[in-house]
């Protein structure tokens, strides 16, 4: 399999795992409301999983190849959704991108918006360079 399909499929493989993680955070995501923490712990264990995963998968850099294009992708379509005010793009961008980072606004008090959501992408994809970074010098 070459490396481009590896990115591809971790990508598709995080799509769902988005889903499922917005759907967690859901209830306080729509209402705006503070999340609980079990949403919380929810939304930093989604976080720990993009560390796990650019910290196992160091080797040819696939782990921080899919988190820079997810994340990066995912910036683009929230803020292209946000300033186009297209729901078209915006709505699935905020459910895969933002929904499952919702719970660290616990932690984060900041009011729930765009600036909150690219806040949580930025901290997810540091996560995801602290990650890979630690898995390199894991494997040296």
């Amino acid at each position: 399999m070459s490396l481009i399909m590896k990115i591809q499929y971790l990508i598709i493989i995080f799509i769902p795992v988005s889903v499922l993680f917005s759907i967690i955070n859901f209830s306080a995501y729509l209402k705006g409301s503070m999340p609980s923490i079990s949403q919380a712990l929810s939304s930093m264990f989604y976080i720990l999983l993009w560390f796990l995963c650019t910290f196992f998968m160091n080797n040819k850099n696939i782990g921080i190849k899919a988190s820079s294009w997810f994340w990066g992708g995912g910036t683009l379509l929230l803020i292209v959704g946000y300033l186009g005010n297209l729901g078209l793009i915006s709505i699935p961008a905020l459910f895969i991108f933002a929904g499952p980072l919702y719970g660290l606004r616990y932690f984060i008090e900041m009011p729930s918006d765009i600036y909150f959501a690219l806040i949580c992408v930025v901290i997810s994809y540091c996560v995801c360079v602290i990650g890979w970074l630690l898995g390199k010098l894991k494997s040296r």
